[in-house]
């Protein structure tokens, strides 16, 4: 490492260029002790041996707690923190804030003044800066610099797949985990009620993107415990659905939408339902006709009355039996129309699609199951998770296809997932110092 650190040295630059600097590059070079430990002293000559490098701290506060130090062969407990010169010591006011009383080690890239504790006590220092290996220094940059959409785009290639699956899997809990927790939010906002949370969330889900925000408004007006009297009755469920979703106001002739309102004229009074929705809340603009709010109503209507008990259903493993009762065939009056009061002018499929079945098992089944898991703290049901989802064919969208350019095999919806969290959280954060990928392009190690 030495002969590493005497190049560095000897290279123009030898201290980091700011403007790229972060101190999470410190964190990441003090929690794993990557640095030479060679006449191992701080900046007054004195021995150091870390004993406990502690913990990071992601709230306010010193950067490292229950720290363990040598100084001088005297052992210290308590915080270390972490900056980038220790001028910067006094520019965030830490000399005046009794938080930082019990710092043991100022951890710095560079000392540029002297600096001491609000009681005016002496606070070692540790510089960092000609002490690690340059390689480091230089692939962490490589990635922090890059303008390519996945920064280690050119490096991955050459990491273990072992690393790469390890990260896959830890992405994938943590997307579970983020699904799962708002999941829980709705849960805790239905007082604890399973089957109106399933109902709540799955509605979301069958709005998509566009109109997930209606559809949950819709979930809502129109209380599950009603809407399940009347799954026995399909004109009775699709009057509800579509009477408090606001499709039911107004003049048409149409036999089908008159029987409807005539059944949410006389449901509505007799349950005291809510006004109904705007129809204006519904987008429609630039959607394909297959996509319009009114024909995923009536898939969605299809769905809950072919599902007897909604809550347990969430519960088989199998995702060819979502695929059966999602891909149910909604009324007769939507395979030739796409609105009420519109019909097409050629027959058409009304089911969901194979892409649409499989998004909202993705994304509605899936983390339903998971938030419950967690509820019952039932690992197994967790692990049921993952494993449909190795069950389900892959998203397609134009991030995938930024991995599968770089050979990256995406067999099941287990590493589109996971692919997303570890785009959307590490790579474009650049978060690389916190991904199991970017650790090994950083400082490469056998496994």
């Amino acid at each position: 490492m030495m002969r590493h650190i005497l190049q560095y040295q000897q290279k123009k630059s030898s201290t980091m260029p700011k403007n790229s600097f972060k101190e999470a590059f410190l964190h990441f070079i003090w929690q794993h002790q990557y640095f030479d430990k060679k006449n191992f002293v701080t900046t007054e000559g004195e021995s150091i041996q870390v004993l406990s490098t502690g913990f990071l701290n992601k709230d306010a506060g010193p950067d490292f707690y229950n720290c363990r130090i040598l100084i001088n062969k005297i052992e210290w407990h308590g915080t270390i923190e972490v900056h980038y010169k220790t001028s910067d010591w006094n520019r965030h006011n830490h000399a005046n804030d009794k938080a930082y009383n019990n710092v043991v080690l100022h951890l710095v890239w560079e000392q540029d003044i002297n600096i001491k504790r609000h009681d005016g006590s002496y606070i070692p220092t540790l510089e960092l800066k000609n002490r690690v290996d340059y390689k480091i220094i230089e692939g962490y940059q490589s990635l922090l610099n890059s303008p390519n959409k996945i920064p280690c785009d050119r490096s991955i290639g050459n990491v273990d797949n072992l690393f790469i699956l390890s990260m896959l899997e830890r992405c994938l809990v943590e997307r579970m985990e983020n699904k799962a927790n708002d999941v829980l939010i709705l849960q805790k906002r239905n007082n604890s009620n399973w089957e109106e949370t399933c109902y709540q969330w799955l509605g979301k889900c069958f709005g998509f993107k566009i109109n997930s925000e209606p559809f949950q408004r819709l979930c809502t007006l129109l209380p599950y415990s009603i809407l399940k009297k009347h799954l026995s009755n399909s004109l009775q469920t699709e009057a509800l659905l579509f009477g408090i979703a606001g499709f039911l106001e107004g003049a048409n002739e149409e036999k089908y939408f008159t029987d409807l309102k005539k059944e949410f004229l006389f449901l509505s009074q007799k349950y005291l339902l809510k006004s109904p929705m705007e129809i204006s809340e519904w987008k429609f603009l630039r959607l394909r006709p297959a996509n319009f709010p009114s024909i995923r109503i009536a898939q969605f209507a299809a769905f809950l009355l072919s599902t007897e008990n909604l809550f347990d259903s969430i519960f088989n493993n199998q995702s060819e039996f979502f695929k059966i009762k999602l891909a149910s065939k909604p009324n007769s009056f939507w395979h030739s129309h796409f609105h009420f009061g519109n019909t097409s002018k050629s027959k058409h499929q009304a089911t969901l699609g194979k892409n649409s079945i499989e998004n909202i098992i993705i994304n509605a089944i899936v983390p339903l199951r998971f938030s419950y898991g967690i509820s019952q703290d039932q690992d197994q049901i967790k692990d049921d998770c993952l494993d449909l989802l190795r069950q389900l064919s892959p998203e397609k969208n134009h991030i995938l296809d930024v991995f599968s350019d770089l050979k990256l095999p995406i067999p099941s919806a287990f590493e589109s997932q996971a692919y997303l969290q570890l785009h959307n959280t590490y790579c474009v954060k650049k978060e690389c110092l916190s991904c199991t990928i970017g650790h090994q392009i950083i400082h490469p190690k056998r496994h």
